[in-house]
């Protein structure tokens, strides 16, 4: 029993010092410096909650698919794999300017074109020298083979996916480009169920994100994609609209009406309320904002709470101290009672956010007073 507790007592004393690393805080203030001032606002988390994110390049340029919104060169397809040596070289870059648990996008043109135990080793490289790997792709692969996805969780400990989904992808088996996004949901449908799957099967946590193109046809159709996402969060707990680019083999288009606030107001109509769109920034809120939310659904009825609302300036005040002071906060590589550790750990060394937070349950908790009970 005694050694137990060592143990444990150990692994906390770990993590205390994990929770707020040195390295981490150095280059989180190189970025904050370097941002404008009137970027440094209470919302932005660039430079507080990480210093960047990254991603590979050149890891497999050729793709299986031909999308109508590709940014890859026509050249790509006659592009060999890089070798793992190349691939490593990236890895430890960026190691070097994300510093701890910095968050990597492992993409190129399709990489799960790689055999598993190629591209499984690219991952458990990543995070054994610190990193938070996420694998981009289309999923085609995944489908194809049932067994690529939970080899790359069990094997080399892939814990985070995000997978594009839309009608502009021109070679996905069972859809046509440019039908509406109401018929691609079956595909969404299937993907839904391989993350739930894998989950079960591995035993080993899976966290998905969806990626869509928006251009002037699925723009359209965001409450028909947002519907579905609402309804199947216990597979994918994140959607991220990308605008469609003037690169690479691009044929879609987007109008200048298609601007930020017309995207926000289209997904506000799509929930049915209005939400606040400057909860989060990650850099420049003209280029990527975050908009946390939690989803509370009863049988025919839907609940949105988000983690900060417009004009309430208590909610912007309090999310603000948490990025500051939880900001390194993550559960990658760590087990339940690690997590937990972890998060004890922080409070610990912010016992001023600890008071206040019950106080501030209390005053949301009266927000929803007229659904909750």
């Amino acid at each position: 029993m005694r050694a137990r507790l060592r143990k444990v007592f150990r692994e906390y004393i770990l993590l205390l010092g994990e929770s707020r690393s040195p390295e981490k805080q150095l280059l989180n203030q190189h970025k904050w410096d370097s941002l404008d001032d009137k970027l440094k606002v209470p919302q932005q988390t660039a430079g507080v909650f990480t210093p960047a994110c990254g991603a590979t390049y050149g890891v497999m340029e050729k793709c299986d698919f031909a999308c109508t919104s590709c940014y890859l060169a026509d050249l790509a397809q006659q592009t060999q794999p890089l070798p793992f040596r190349k691939v490593k070289e990236q890895l430890d870059a960026l190691r070097q300017a994300l510093g701890p648990r910095g968050k990597v996008q492992i993409t190129s043109g399709e990489v799960t074109l790689l055999p598993a135990k190629s591209l499984g080793e690219i991952v458990a490289y990543a995070k054994e020298i610190g990193l938070d790997p996420m694998i981009m792709t289309n999923g085609q692969r995944l489908l194809q083979n049932p067994e690529y996805l939970p080899t790359l969780v069990e094997s080399y400990g892939l814990e985070k996916i995000g997978i594009h989904i839309d009608s502009t992808q021109k070679g996905r088996k069972g859809m046509r480009v440019g039908a509406s996004e109401s018929t691609v949901h079956h595909i969404r449908d299937q993907f839904a169920e391989l993350i739930k799957r894998v989950r079960k099967q591995t035993g080993k946590k899976l966290h998905a994100a969806q990626t869509v193109t928006l251009t002037d046809h699925i723009f359209e159709e965001l409450p028909t994609i947002m519907n579905w996402v609402l309804a199947n969060l216990d597979s994918f707990r994140m959607i991220s609209f990308q605008p469609v680019a003037q690169v690479g083999r691009t044929q879609d288009t987007q109008t200048m009406a298609m601007t930020l606030d017309a995207v926000w107001d289209r997904i506000c109509y799509s929930i049915g309320q209005p939400l606040n769109r400057h909860a989060m920034y990650f850099g420049h809120p003209a280029c990527s904002i975050v908009a946390p939310w939690i989803v509370v659904s009863f049988k025919d009825r839907r609940y949105i709470i988000e983690a900060s609302r417009a004009e309430k300036r208590w909610d912007k005040r309090f999310i603000h101290k948490v990025i500051v002071h939880f900001g390194g906060f993550a559960t990658v590589q760590s087990n339940t009672a690690q997590s937990i550790m972890k998060l004890v750990a922080m409070a610990v060394r912010s016992p001023s956010v600890l008071l206040e937070a019950p106080l501030y349950g209390l005053y949301r908790l009266w927000g929803m007073r007229s659904w909750l009970f």
